[in-house]
């Protein structure tokens, strides 16, 4: 499937509704970048500058192109309601954060595969997959209190993910 930045921008048009009513966090789209690169072996989301990268050739079908494109736009909405994230990229804690904002991305995008792109033949990462399941375990998908483990104290994280009681 080839993907062009017009069929990009309407896809990302198309689920940030989506995204954002599963995931009650709002996107920030004002002025995003679309970039389609030959060579590109995943597909992106920057914060700085909003940017949505896809490679040209997508070896899947279109349910998973809006599903993946659904994890994306959910990072949109979190480093958009929480900007200061990034302070905790590259720090000790970036594993544990790693491991929320893509376990709960995945978590995000397999709820919207159940409800709307169930051709979908994409396949999470087992890692993803793993930290779904911790979120699962812990939160029971409740939006409201994985939400708020955006604003816990990083070290709380580091207990989730590490297993520490």
């Amino acid at each position: 499937m080839k993907i062009t930045q017009e069929y990009a921008r309407k896809v990302i048009e198309e689920v940030a509704p989506l995204v954002e009513k599963v995931s009650g966090l709002k996107t920030d789209l004002n002025n995003y970048v679309v970039i389609i690169e030959k060579s590109l072996n995943n597909m992106a989301w920057y914060s700085h500058p909003k940017t949505f990268t896809y490679t040209e050739e997508f070896l899947y079908n279109d349910d998973a192109f809006h599903e993946i494109t659904a994890h994306e736009i959910f990072h949109n909405a979190i480093f958009s309601k929480f900007p200061n994230l990034s302070d905790y990229k590259n720090s000790f804690y970036s594993h544990s954060l790693d491991c929320l904002i893509e376990g709960d991305a995945t978590l995000i995008q397999l709820n919207l595969r159940n409800k709307y792109y169930k051709n979908s033949n994409w396949i999470s990462s087992s890692d993803a997959l793993l930290w779904v399941n911790i979120l699962n375990k812990e939160f029971g998908g409740n939006r409201e209190y994985i939400n708020a483990l955006y604003t816990a104290p990083i070290e709380e994280l580091v207990k989730i993910f590490r297993g520490d009681e």
